[in-house]
């Protein structure tokens, strides 16, 4: 089994218990595979949308814009942790703490969709454990394995009652980053010849013969290991958007993270004086070691 880790990012290939139900496809993650993704739930609308996240620190969550604009920080849960949310029990039980503060990138609108990156400060600390653990923030030094990249989400309505969907576990999706030139010229075939991605946007998915099957929710990472350190992972995207879920030649876009660090870096440090996190969380979560 898996003992508590000590840095960010380690991936749990194969779980970190054994109570694992029978028959489970192979989109269907292991428990605790993926410890820092994490729901954003709207309890106010209570309606059926998850958004999806990423625990960067113990009290601190990257997500995308477009899915927190018009919301109130104190109608927001995030929940850590989880697995199946139809199950009652589990070995290592989810968390759930209220959001504090919602930081949506200046730049964002309908228009710039290019800076669609957003943080939630949180009103507690997750304790961390095997199951619940930051992923790593890259600096513009990381050489990402873009071969073998995930996103992880939850169908819609697994986090409620009258949930109908199966599955309801976390799943998975693993995907090949697309050279930016080549993303282009397939989403000028779905749009216009003039079509220009911007610098900001990575792309993942839509071989020729692949499928996007959108696994995830708004908001949800493109998370990828780390050359020489395959175990290890870096958030690399934030899901902004595609031209629709399977089909074939349609890949995902994502906000680059790497792109938008200093941004994070610089809000960080300006809450740090407010003391909603401290100055040596700051340094730990933009730091190249980071925890």
């Amino acid at each position: 089994m898996p003992t508590k880790p000590n840095g960010c990012g380690y991936h749990n290939p194969y779980g970190v218990t054994l109570d694992m139900p029978n028959g489970e496809s192979e989109a269907t993650t292991s428990i605790g595979e993926f410890p820092w993704v994490v729901a954003i739930l709207d309890y106010a609308r209570r309606t059926e949308k998850i958004y999806g996240g990423t625990l960067i620190a113990p009290n601190v969550v990257l997500t995308a814009a477009h899915s927190l604009r018009g919301k109130a920080a104190e109608d927001l849960r995030v929940i850590a942790g989880e697995w199946d949310p139809q199950r009652t029990t589990e070995a290592y039980p989810n968390q759930t703490i209220l959001v504090k503060e919602i930081i949506i990138h200046e730049s964002y609108s309908v228009s710039a969709p290019f800076y669609n990156i957003a943080l939630l400060l949180l009103q507690n600390h997750f304790r961390l454990d095997v199951h619940i653990n930051p992923i790593c923030l890259p600096d513009t030094q990381v050489r990402f394995d873009f071969e073998n990249c995930y996103a992880a989400g939850w169908q819609k309505g697994a986090f409620f009652a009258d949930n109908t969907n199966s599955p309801a576990m976390l799943q998975k999706e693993k995907l090949s980053v697309i050279p930016h030139t080549d993303c282009q010229n397939t989403l000028r075939k779905r749009t216009s010849e003039y079509f220009e991605l911007h610098h900001h946007f990575i792309c993942a998915g839509g071989g020729e013969k692949y499928v996007n099957a959108c696994v995830g929710n708004a908001g949800t990472a493109l998370m990828c290991p780390i050359k020489n350190s395959p175990n290890r992972y870096y958030i690399a995207g934030i899901d902004s958007w595609n031209l629709g879920c399977n089909k074939e030649n349609t890949p995902e876009v994502f906000v680059s993270v790497t792109k938008l660090r200093l941004w994070i870096a610089w809000k960080l440090n300006n809450h740090a004086k407010r003391e909603i996190v401290s100055e040596k969380e700051v340094k730990e979560i933009t730091s190249d070691r980071h925890w």
